[in-house]
């Protein structure tokens, strides 16, 4: 209880699913930096793609998700 998974971090929104799936993170190519995240399902279905660059990420999609 009150506890912060990252000390400094804000948590605007969060991305979630309640089902087994697998994340693939890809390094973005140079001169970019950062990455890229992709939740999958189970099935491999893409469930939610993610960027993070410097100290945010951001999801084209938020909250529950469903497989």
């Amino acid at each position: 209880a009150g506890s912060v998974p990252a000390p400094g971090t804000t948590i605007d929104r969060i991305t979630h699913h309640a089902s087994f799936g697998f994340l693939v993170m890809d390094r973005k190519a140079s001169p970019a930096t950062g990455w890229t995240f992709k939740a999958y399902a189970k099935d491999g279905k893409l469930m939610a793609t993610c960027n993070q660059t410097g100290n945010t990420v951001t999801c084209d999609k938020t909250g529950f998700i469903a497989p």
